[in-house]
């Protein structure tokens, strides 16, 4: 208890003492909606190292960013050194050019953040996966993505040596010497080879350059390359930090996710930066409902995010032996989260969970809100910067309380991108937002212009 008091005061918010979000106003969902829409339009350049995290870096430096624990020891890195390392990590990869792209399969450790932000900084393509992926799976991606930089742990990089010689750039995460092999590089070197040295100035990104790769799951087909431009995640989850995650900058925020999922990018990387909160990772290799319920005790999170799975094992526990006094708010996104869950964590604890919908290829689309009445299996209403519809067959709008496909006539990211076409960004498709996208998802839709979940289609 001694360190959750000092940690609370730890993350108390240096700038805005009691701020409320605006997601609790007594506002309409047109107007809210609206209102959080003007904030999402793009300028012409915008880059999230240098406009997101820097901004914070310099306004409250000593602020933690990132709180890591394995359940034996803590590790804090702050703003202004989240963005010093990243600036230096970008600076050593400039010389003398940039990669291209980075394929990155790391697991829950600062140098996935360090060389997110880097990537950005520096104008290199993260493409995140994994680090269960396969040396098929690898060899894939590398193909598709023509990643000129691989960063991985030690042990991929033993698997991977043969399939990636032709990569030139192969860095290894590790803080034992021993664990670097003939022909790559340790991160940490690559790190204190620039350390005092003037930084490289961060590169004028378009708002419509390519920041993030990644892949699909591979349901139908083999793994399709999703990209998101620097507008379409660090201007575009606007709309899923005010409409669905509420971050406040006092906040801890938990999102249970692999790193190699794009789900890690929106709620562990980008939300929680753009927000000027803290990002908790939890490093235990394996999920244990207890150990997250004792975490959850004895660490000030505030914010849980996590997928049905989790919530339905944690249900199975005793609740009423985990007293969780700093949780605030709690979200759930992947799949529909059956009603006994939902009442039985209300129950022992108070709070609602709020569920949302997004996929690889967008930000969140549609969701419940707080002050949202809610209605076991809604998906609520669409986010903003969607305009969310349900279509028939002929892709005809469907009325009230009808079933269909949901599709959106706006989008957020710049759709699949063909092997050929990470040449330069130019080559890359139109903004979906010119085009009607069907997600293959079946939906009611309700009178008051609620979506209710039926279950996922196939897209084809």
């Amino acid at each position: 208890m001694a360190f959750l008091r000092s940690a609370r005061n730890l993350f108390r918010c240096p700038l805005h003492k009691g701020c409320h979000s605006t997601a609790t106003r007594s506002v309409t969902y047109e107007s809210f909606k609206s209102e959080i829409e003007q904030q999402m339009t793009p300028k012409e350049y915008f880059n999230f190292a240098r406009d997101i995290v820097a901004p914070w870096a310099a306004t409250k430096p000593g602020h933690p960013a990132l709180f890591f624990t394995d359940g034996q020891k803590e590790t804090i890195v702050s703003y202004s050194d989240l963005l010093l390392q990243a600036k230096t990590l970008a600076t050593a990869l400039r010389d003398p050019q940039p990669p291209k792209c980075a394929l990155v399969l790391l697991p829950k450790v600062p140098a996935w953040w360090v060389v997110n932000v880097a990537g950005s900084w520096c104008g290199t393509i993260v493409s995140c996966g994994t680090t269960m992926l396969t040396p098929r799976d690898v060899a894939h991606r590398l193909s598709k993505c023509e990643a000129d930089c691989i960063i991985c742990t030690p042990e991929l990089a033993a698997s991977l040596d043969e399939i990636t010689k032709s990569v030139p750039l192969r860095i290894i995460v590790s803080d034992n010497q021993e664990d670097i092999r003939a022909g790559w590089i340790c991160y940490n070197e690559l790190l204190e080879s620039c350390r005092g040295r003037s930084a490289q100035p961060c590169v004028a990104t378009r708002a419509d350059d390519i920041a993030q790769l990644f892949f699909t799951s591979g349901t139908t087909g083999k793994p399709k390359m999703v990209p998101h431009t620097q507008a379409t995640y660090g201007i575009g989850h606007i709309g899923t930090m005010r409409y669905w995650l509420d971050p406040r900058e006092e906040d801890m925020i938990w999102n249970i996710s692999d790193t190699g999922w794009a789900k890690a990018a929106w709620s562990s990387l980008y939300i929680p930066l753009m927000a000027g909160a803290t990002a908790f990772i939890h490093q235990k290799p394996r999920f244990d409902a207890k150990e997250t319920l004792r975490a959850l005790c004895e660490y000030p999170v505030t914010v849980l995010c996590a997928p049905p799975t989790v919530y339905r094992a944690l249900v199975q526990c005793q609740l009423s032996q985990f007293p969780l006094r700093a949780l605030r708010h709690c979200v759930s996104a992947g799949e529909p989260l059956n009603p006994e869950v939902m009442h039985t964590w209300t129950k022992n604890t108070g709070l609602q969970i709020y569920e949302g919908f997004g996929q690889t290829e967008t930000t969140l689309l549609c969701g419940v809100r707080k002050g949202m009445k809610l209605k076991f299996g809604s998906m609520g209403k669409p986010a903003p910067g969607y305009n969310l519809k349900v279509l028939n067959e002929q892709q005809q709008e469907l009325p009230p309380y009808h079933e269909g496909k949901l599709a959106d006539t706006c989008g957020m990211n710049k759709g699949p991108v063909r092997h050929s076409e990470m040449d330069t960004t130019s080559q890359a498709t139109e903004l979906i937002m010119m085009m009607m996208v069907t997600f293959g998802l079946w939906a009611e839709q309700m009178m008051s212009s609620s979506l209710q979940d039926i279950g996922l289609g196939l897209l084809k």
